[in-house]
């Protein structure tokens, strides 16, 4: 046992992992609900009725299932939706995920 000395990397990871809010559940303050792809959305929901034929959320329009998956949250701030961290990496356009995330790879290497 004894004081242990963290790096960098370790520090940011304790103060991101001590959060009682899931990162991929931050709000994108920034970004509107335009911000997620309607086709990506549709393509999902597409497969969500494949898997899921008897679910509830089947019948509820897009932006009422999107709140319900938790991708888009009604802010405190402005009482607007927003995307989510975990939203927009699902449903984002490649322009606005970059944006968010610099480093982020959005084709596959070959």
């Amino acid at each position: 046992m004894g004081d242990y000395h963290c790096d960098r990397d370790e520090v940011k990871a304790m103060f991101r992992d001590g959060s009682d809010t899931p990162q991929d559940l931050r709000i994108v303050e920034d970004l509107g609900s335009a911000a997620l792809d309607s086709g990506t959305i549709a393509s999902y929901r597409s497969y969500f009725q494949r898997i899921r034929p008897n679910h509830p959320w089947r019948n509820l329009n897009d932006e009422d299932f999107l709140v319900r998956l938790q991708a888009l949250v009604r802010s405190t701030k402005d009482n607007q939706l927003h995307p989510t961290i975990a939203g927009l990496l699902m449903f984002g356009r490649e322009y606005d995920i970059v944006r968010e995330f610099a480093n982020y790879l959005t084709e596959l290497v070959k």
